[in-house]
């Protein structure tokens, strides 16, 4: 690993969507608009995991720093997330997803960052998770820390809201176990020694596990809650379908395994 980041360094949003075109077209909007989005040093990567309907007008046509991987099917979160990666040209990679809304100052947070981490001693960090917001301003969980099969059974008699994130008051900045892949920021250099999230998970639980491997590799995850997004729609917050309940059972064991 080496000390990357600097004045030089590309940043790639990676957006991916299913059945998400209003919020994907409504996030790309105020990232283009946002005066310190430039394609000499910030692009977005729209990867479609075969959404039924046509892409929108707006995002079909060429333009300056914006771009969509169009799949021929669904193969997950982390099959879209490694899509975006390939066809990205950013030394960072920003993973948003389509229902998080960003604020005036978010990319130049971001970009600062990014020429932070070229004087830290210590190199950069390999996956950094910032701030998120619920729309009525209050905390939304974000960080937790590596799954435990006792913590699994303690998990079943608490609040499902209260699962699979820690406390807020539990969090500080710096080091943490794993973040959430809802807004993420990934070192290039790492995913690329990873080779990709897992493409084994298909949803949820795959952040745990890029996590986990980046720490086995010697690469720091960190928690920045200096900078803030919101976030409409998490699964915490949300009824689940028999479904989804079995796809987030089996990532789980999908993690122990």
């Amino acid at each position: 690993m080496n000390n990357a980041g600097g004045r030089n360094d590309r940043l790639s949003v990676i957006v991916v969507n299913y059945n998400s075109w209003p919020d994907v077209a409504r996030l790309v909007e105020t990232i283009a608009a946002d005066p310190d989005f430039s394609p000499d040093r910030c692009e977005v990567v729209i990867v479609d995991n075969a959404s039924k309907g046509a892409v929108p007008p707006e995002l079909s046509r060429p333009r300056p720093g914006v771009r969509l991987v169009a799949r021929s099917d669904n193969g997950g979160f982390a099959v879209g997330v490694n899509s975006g990666w390939r066809a990205s040209r950013g030394t960072w990679l920003l993973l948003l997803n389509p229902d998080v809304e960003i604020e005036p100052g978010f990319l130049r947070c971001i970009l600062d960052r990014l020429d932070e981490f070229g004087s830290n001693p210590a190199g950069p960090p390999g996956i950094v998770g910032f701030g998120l917001k619920n729309p009525d301003g209050s905390w939304q969980g974000s960080v937790g820390v590596f799954p435990s099969l006792v913590r699994t059974v303690q998990e079943q008699f608490i609040p499902r809201v209260r699962r699979k994130y820690q406390a807020d008051w539990r969090v500080r900045p710096g080091q943490v176990d794993w973040v959430t892949g809802a807004c993420m920021l990934v070192n290039g250099e790492m995913i690329a020694e990873l080779g990709g999230m897992d493409e084994d998970f298909f949803l949820y639980h795959e952040e745990v596990a890029f996590s986990r491997s980046a720490q086995d590799r010697g690469w720091r995850v960190e928690y920045d809650p200096g900078v803030q997004v919101v976030h409409h729609s998490p699964l915490q917050n949300r009824s689940v379908s028999p479904k989804m309940r079995v796809i987030t059972r089996h990532s789980k064991l999908l993690y122990f395994l």
